[in-house]
């Protein structure tokens, strides 16, 4: 532009112009925003389970993980420190939360490996949904 028109612009203006014409290619291309679902309507009703590994005392203590337990409704939390997110320490926690709270109607994990079976069932303990423990829902909530 500088050269035929004697008029000078810097690059920054220039990329935000293009931009805003969609003329450059390192847009990312847009979207539709995905739909949130929308929170179980009463406690209980389902738990979110997860495990994050961390150095959660900064050098001071050992690696581990954190197991987290959220009720989908209130947002209430049940924490435990764990040596790791294997199925001892996790249906450990478990057992915690339902002795403090009550046993949730459902549980919602992540595909972690803790949280699915790793083999085929014997023929004769073959059950619906034999990859996901934990899905599972009970008819009464206690509490």
């Amino acid at each position: 532009m500088l050269k035929s028109h004697q008029i000078s612009v810097d690059h920054e203006t220039l990329r935000k112009c293009m931009r805003a014409k969609a003329i450059t290619t390192s847009m990312r291309k847009k979207r539709p925003h995905r739909k949130r679902r929308e929170r179980r309507s009463c406690f209980g009703a389902m738990l979110q389970f997860d495990g994050s590994h961390h150095d959660w005392f900064e050098g001071r203590g050992a690696e581990c993980c954190l197991i987290n337990c959220v009720d989908d409704s209130t947002g209430k939390i049940y924490l435990r420190f764990a040596v790791s997110e294997n199925t001892q320490e996790v249906l450990l926690t478990l057992w915690e939360y339902v002795n403090k709270y009550g046993i949730p109607r459902s549980i919602y994990t992540d595909k972690h490996s803790v949280y699915k079976a790793d083999r085929f069932w014997p023929s004769d303990e073959r059950v619906e949904h034999r990859d996901y423990i934990c899905k599972f829902t009970t008819s009464k909530r206690t509490g």
